[in-house]
Order: structure tokens, then sequence, then C-alpha cells
């Protein structure tokens, strides 16, 4: 009767965590997932006029840096629409990447360093719903510091 219940039990258990594997596999699987958009169909929609005073060592004294930058994002025409209603989210989350940088590590950056920066925390906007991501690259068209 002892050994009847710890097989019940066992598989109980072994069920459970089936099921829970189950519900979380999808969760997983949504965050890897980029947007099908049609390359063939591309469509370009440009993010610009992005500046923000890059920080500086207070005990320089030196004046303000400032960067300006314009991006590109690459979608198709069918999400062009949608990727232009996100522009303004999208340069709040630029805004904030960019004003964390330092005018030292700034100016030692080279362009594919920005866009690497910069596409990560783009597509980390979207975490939560990945197929809701309106471009499947970003380019860095202008950068300026000053």
């Amino acid at each position: 009767m002892l050994l009847a219940l710890v097989v019940i039990l066992g598989v109980g258990v072994a069920a459970g965590g089936w099921w829970w594997g189950q519900q979380r596999a999808p969760v997983a699987v949504a965050a890897q997932t980029s947007p099908h958009l049609d390359v063939r169909q591309a469509s370009y929609v440009t993010l610009d006029k992005i500046v923000v005073m890059l920080k500086t060592d207070q005990s320089l004294r030196t004046g303000n840096t400032y960067m300006s930058l314009d991006l590109v994002l690459r979608t198709d025409k069918l999400h062009e629409k949608a990727a232009k209603a996100e522009l303004p989210m999208l340069k709040g989350v630029a805004v904030r990447t960019l004003s964390q940088v330092a005018m030292e590590q700034a100016k030692a950056m080279s362009i594919d360093e920005w866009t690497d920066l910069l596409t990560a925390d783009l597509v980390a906007a979207y975490a939560s719903h990945p197929d809701l991501r309106p471009f499947d690259k970003v380019m860095v068209s202008r950068l300026i510091i000053e």
C-alpha cells in the first residue's frame, strides 16, 4: 500500500514538472525570436536628432560635450507605419542609453560599437513582446561629438 502511494506521488510530481516545463517553454522561445520582416521589401525609417550631453569628469572643469546621433531602422513596407509610431519610445531608449556614456569612452568607440550598444538596448525594449518589434536592424547614419 505504501509502495503504491509512493509511485502515485512520483507520477504526480513528474507530470507536474512536465506541465510546468511546457508552460515556460514558449516564453523562452519568444524571447529569442526576431520579427518576421520581408527583407525583399525593405524600408528604412530614420530616427534623427538624438542629442545628449556626455558625462565628463567634474575635476577637469572642461566645457560640456554633446553628442548628436541619427539612426536608421530597417523594416519592411508592412511594418513601416508601426516603426514610425514607435519612434518616440525608441528615441527615449536611445537617449537613456547614450546619456550613460562617458566622454572618453564615446571618443574611443567605433561606429560598429555604437551600433551594437544601441541595437542591444533597442531590442531589449521589446523583450517582453519580441514579435511586436517593427525593425530588424539598427544602423548609425550620423555621429557627431563636440
